[in-house]
């Protein structure tokens, strides 16, 4: 799935290395595999202690473009396109909605513990400005305040409904023909959570799933070590490679999200890609990362995008209401480039500073 670069935000390179605490014995004597492809507009990875790798990569390339299929808003006719282009709504199989439904479900959830700050119904804004799958970049002053109050009326999961029929499809159906729902915030997390299902119901219980720089693991590495994974340094004049913490996860999930790369200008003016979705407009914010530790990556994925878009205050906010979770925000309070962090749950015992 092709991510909205103005809701889901810009996803950072995580890069596997080696690890220091004292070599575990992995569960059997398979081997460690590692495949690889694209997907959803990015890179998947994934390192794997398996017999079957070639069976495993079949079944997972399945599983991404069945995701494809349902939540793309980039593929004309995925289920999630033709219920933005119905005024009215439409009929799912139970197969499309094993997707679709834990998805919608877990925003429901997560806009209510995010204060509104994670929005699935902001893509008829994300397309005016530009950021959707339509429309051109606009500058502030191409832009009505009336038309952006307008498309504001248009949010909210209050305007679609859920509904069970005898004949065995299920109908979503929305009281605004206009609203529309983007799931880039969610989705790619899912995705990989339903990986990991997967490889756990085929007694894969090693591995590191990476899609895009989000990634799940389980168990220890081939060197029988806990998986560490680097986070960028959150600057766009820093490159790739550049890396700011390293994090050693067990059996967790990890997102970063931010907005230090994803700029654009027009008429000499600079805008970020992220779209408030309270306000309407494009905002910068003086979070430029923010990277959650979490069991499922679905939650992982979402908050991290939340705290980016809320701003400091409001993020730690979020992330006070999610005590299971771990999280660290690296911001730039007085707009002089010198970065902080804010840590909390367990996150600052799991990290190493790069210097």
């Amino acid at each position: 799935m092709k991510s909205n670069v103005s809701i889901l935000l810009m996803t950072m390179t995580l890069l596997v290395s080696s690890c220091k605490p004292a070599p575990q014995s992995p569960t059997s004597s398979a081997t460690y595999h590692q495949i690889k492809g694209q997907t959803w507009g990015t890179y998947y990875s994934l390192t794997l202690q398996c017999s079957e790798a070639e069976h495993h990569h079949q079944a997972i390339r399945q599983i991404l473009k069945d995701f494809d299929d349902v939540l793309s808003t980039y593929v004309p006719q995925s289920v999630i396109s033709q219920f933005n282009s119905n005024s009215e709504g439409i009929a799912l199989t139970s197969d499309q909605d094993q997707y679709f439904a834990p998805v919608l479900a877990r925003s429901r959830e997560l806009s209510e513990s995010t204060q509104g700050y994670l929005d699935v119904t902001v893509m008829p804004l994300l397309n005016y400005w530009g950021f959707g799958y339509k429309g051109e970049r606009k500058s502030v002053e191409d832009v009505t305040t009336e038309q952006v109050d307008s498309l504001l009326m248009l949010q909210g999961l209050h305007h679609i409904s859920r509904k069970e029929k005898d004949s065995g499809h299920i109908y979503y159906s929305k009281s605004n023909a206009s609203t529309e729902l983007d799931f880039s915030a969610l989705a790619k997390g899912y995705g990989i959570d339903v990986i990991a299902s997967y490889l756990e119901r085929q007694d894969v219980h090693n591995y590191l799933i990476d899609i895009g720089g989000e990634a799940r693991c389980k168990g220890v590495n081939a060197s029988g070590e806990a998986w560490r994974l680097a986070i960028n340094k959150p600057d766009a004049k820093a490159n790739y490679t550049t890396m700011e913490l390293i994090v050693q996860l067990h059996d967790q999930s990890i997102a970063t999200s931010g907005n230090y790369r994803e700029m654009y200008e027009i008429d000499g003016k600079v805008y970020g890609h992220i779209i408030n979705p309270k306000t309407g407009y494009p905002e910068p914010s003086d979070v430029l990362s923010a990277t959650i530790v979490a069991t499922d990556c679905m939650t992982a994925d979402a908050l991290a995008t939340a705290c980016v878009a809320a701003g400091l205050h409001k993020a730690k906010e979020i992330l006070a209401a999610h005590e299971d979770v771990h999280g660290c925000l690296i911001y730039d309070a007085d707009g002089d480039a010198q970065l902080e962090k804010y840590y909390t749950g367990a996150f600052e015992d799991m990290t190493e500073i790069v210097e």
